[in-house]
C-alpha cells in the first residue's frame, strides 16, 4: 500500500487523498528544546475549511495523541493523517482550490513545572478533481 503524501503549508492536496502532516512542538520559552513525547500530554486537532470556518469530518479539539490518525514519536515528532474523508473539496467551483486550515494545540509539562499549551496551525489547499464522485 503507497504511504500517503507529506505535505507542509500551502501545498496542494487531491480531493479525497490520503495525506500525511508532520512537525515537533518547540517549548514557549525562546531557547527551549523540543519537547519529547514524555513531556506532551495532550495533542487535540481541529480542521476547518477557511472560507466558511466549517468543520471537516467532525474534527474538532479531536484527541490525535497516538489516536485517530496521530502519532507520536518518543523524539517529539508528531505526524498525523488526515484521510480521503479529511481531505474533501466542499465548495462548487469544478476544479477549483480550496483552503484548509489544521490546527493542533498541545499541552505539555513545562521544564521548571507546571503544564502550559501550544497551538500550531497549517493552511493547505484541496484541488477539486472534477472526476472523484
Amino acid at each position: 500500500m503507497p504511504e500517503p503524501m507529506i505535505f507542509g503549508a500551502d501545498d496542494v492536496i487531491p480531493e479525497k487523498s490520503d495525506a500525511q502532516y508532520a512537525c515537533q512542538f518547540v517549548e514557549a520559552a525562546v531557547g527551549q528544546p523540543t519537547l519529547v513525547a514524555a513531556a506532551i500530554l495532550t495533542i487535540a486537532a481541529t480542521l476547518k475549511n477557511v472560507a466558511t470556518a466549517v468543520a471537516i469530518n467532525s474534527r474538532t479539539a479531536q484527541d490525535v495523541k497516538n489516536v485517530n490518525g496521530g502519532s507520536l514519536a518518543i523524539d517529539g515528532w508528531f505526524s498525523l493523517t488526515l484521510g480521503a474523508l479529511d481531505n474533501i473539496y466542499v465548495g462548487t467551483a469544478p476544479g477549483g482550490l480550496e483552503e484548509h486550515r489544521l490546527t493542533l494545540q498541545a499541552t505539555y509539562t513545562r521544564t521548571g513545572g507546571g503544564t502550559g499549551t501550544l497551538n500550531h496551525e497549517v493552511r493547505f489547499y484541496v484541488r477539486n478533481l472534477v472526476d472523484v464522485p
